[in-house]
Parts: structure tokens; sequence; C-alpha cells
């Protein structure tokens, strides 16, 4: 096997076997209990479940360490060596002459995913031996984690005034762990229930989920897969000969909820408002029998730095149409306040990109 190979399994003992738990009066609060005890208690803090990581990796002749971490959301700059500040304690390993991180405090996230609030964050790794040379802070930087992605296949088909849709979404990543939350301990109606409410939100129509199937909430692999039809009512609007109506998409990727002030005094710091590191969205649209879409939407591609988003309109034929949607977001931006006017603008092209409708006779 592969060192990846390797510590994937180590990683998948531990998350289906150890539960994470941080209670002050069991567990102290600067020095990781024996792997033993872990094992035996089948409980463990951040840094009880990162030592016993790093020491059964070790057995196995991999190089791993523990990696002290003061998360994010406490700033950028937020402490100075020496400190005890530090709030959180992952993994760090080298598998096949590369660097992973790994957060062990999830059972529902895939091996080498990290949660939003890691990526960037301050972080100081511990050293295997004890060394004359000083540690200096990082920030956690993480090319190799697994990244956090949303697919989407919608097939959209018009039915007198309302609309028939079906939705093939695969979740990578954080996003996984999230959909393993969410729907792993439910049956399928309790899904059905959940899943509605939340389908039901993004309309003004009546919503009727007809049924949800799930692949992948078992077990942690890099992602998790869900297909759910549903039907909206009255959906359809009437212009004269034509038929309209509006692509609404699961996915929100740009939003000015946020960013409605014209100026700014301080920078924004971007990823407190995105988790994800990218959006794939294809639309297959078939118009009823004998209808043909007219006068489509114009295609557009916007950027903004390491932003990128494109919306493309192809018609295959006179009644099939495809639109596909796609947003890479560089979430780890710092946007200056001399920036903020071309960033808002960017988003403000997004929301009106969606905002197009669909016509056909």
């Amino acid at each position: 096997m592969t060192e990846f190979e390797k510590a994937k399994i180590i990683y998948d003992y531990i998350e289906a076997n150890i539960r994470y738990s941080s209670v002050s009066f069991r567990q102290s609060a600067f020095v990781p209990q024996r792997p033993s005890e872990t094992l035996v208690t089948r409980l463990g803090d951040c840094k009880d479940l990162s030592n016993l990581f790093v020491t059964l990796a070790r057995m196995a002749g991999i190089n791993a360490q523990m990696v002290l971490v003061d998360t994010r959301d406490n700033g950028e700059n937020d402490m100075m060596l020496p400190s005890i500040e530090f709030n959180h304690c992952i993994a760090k390993a080298t598998l096949d002459n590369k660097s992973y991180f790994v957060e062990l405090t999830d059972n529902d996230l895939p091996f080498t995913s990290l949660p939003n609030i890691l990526n960037g964050a301050l972080a100081l790794e511990i050293p295997i031996k004890p060394s004359a040379e000083k540690e200096e802070l990082i920030h956690l930087k993480t090319p190799n984690r697994k990244k956090d992605i949303i697919k989407r296949i919608i097939d959209i088909k018009p039915e007198d005034e309302d609309l028939n849709i079906s939705v093939s979404s695969v979740m990578y990543g954080i996003f996984s762990s999230e959909t393993r939350q969410d729907y792993r301990n439910s049956d399928n109606k309790k899904q059905m229930q959940d899943l509605e409410k939340t389908v039901a939100g993004k309309y003004k129509n009546n919503v009727a989920l007809e049924k949800v199937a799930f692949k992948g909430l078992d077990k942690l692999d890099d992602s998790v897969t869900y297909n759910y039809t549903y039907k909206v009512k009255n959906e359809i609007a009437e212009i004269g000969s034509l038929n309209t109506f509006k692509i609404v998409y699961p996915d929100i990727v740009a939003t000015l909820d946020n960013f409605s002030a014209d100026k700014r005094d301080f920078p924004v710091e971007y990823w407190n408002y995105e988790t994800a590191d990218a959006y794939e969205t294809v639309v297959n649209i078939t118009a009823p029998e004998g209808k043909a879409f007219v006068e489509l939407p114009k295609s557009e591609t916007y950027s903004f730095k390491d932003m990128k988003f494109s919306i493309d309109y192809t018609l295959k034929s006179p009644g099939k149409l495809v639109v596909t949607r796609k947003f890479s977001d560089g979430r780890d931006q710092l946007i200056s306040p001399e920036d903020y006017a071309a960033f808002k603008a960017f988003f403000e092209k997004i929301v009106k990109a969606e905002q197009k409708f669909i016509a056909y006779k």
C-alpha cells in the first residue's frame, strides 16, 4: 500500500470507533492522554485524537506530527509566540512526499478534508524530536486537501403551467460531511420532509418532492451523492404566445445581502461568507413536444482576481437547451477597501446574469 492508503485506513478506524469529547474535568487542558487510554475509552478531544493518529501513523512508518492551531475565526494575527492561546489541535502527515493536514474531530469528514476555519489559520507544528531551532508560527497552506465542491445536474421539463425537475447532486469535502450529518440518521420519509423544506424555500409557488435517494451516507468516501425529483406548480408564466420561467439554482454563488454598502473602511475576509472552492451546475431543459426555445439569454463570463464565473447557453436542438454555470471563488482572498467597488460590481453582474428567463413557444 501507499503511505496515503495506510494513513486513510488509520483515519477511517479512528473516525469509526472514537468519538470526540471535550470535558474539562476529564481531560487535561494542555497534555494529551495516552493513545492507549483513547483506544480503551473510545473518547478523546482534539489533541487526544491527533495524538492517537500520529502514534499509529508512526507505527506504520509514516512521518507524522501534531499541529497546534489558532482557528481562523480568532483573526489573522491573533497571537505571538510564546503562547498558550491555541484552541485546536490537528495532525500533519507526509504521505508519498506530499504534506497533508488531518482533522479528526468530525466523524463525517472525508480524509484530508478540512473545515473552513482551518484553511489559512495560524498554526505551530510540533517537531517529532526536540530541536534547538526556534519554531515559527505559520498560516496553514493546504494545497493537497480535498476540495470543497458542489456539482449538480438538473433536468427541467415544463408541463402545462408546472415544472418537473430532477436533480443529481455530488457533494465533496466538507459538504459531504454536512450532508451526512443532516440525513444519515433519518429514514426516507424524514429525508423527504427535510429536503422538501429546503427546496420549497427557494420558490414562491407550491413544491411537492416526489422522491429522494442518497449514496455514501454511511461511509467516509470523498463525496456523497443524492438524487431527487420534484414538481413546482404554476411556475410557468405566459407573455402573449411565449411561455417563460426562470431557472432556480439550488446553490447561490453570489449575493449582495452582505455587501449593500457602497464602500468599506476595512477589508472583506471573503472566507467568512463562502465555504466552497467551486460550483459546477449543468441544467438540461427539454421544451414540451412541438415547442422551441426562442430569444436565448446571452452567455456571460466575468472575473475578479481569482474569482471566475461563467454561464453558457447552448441550444442542442430547437427543443433542447443546455445551461452550464461554473463559479470558482478563491474564497481565501482578502478584499481591500480599494478593491471593494470592483468586487461588488462583479457580484452584481453575477446576480443579474442568473435572473434571466427561459422562453419557448
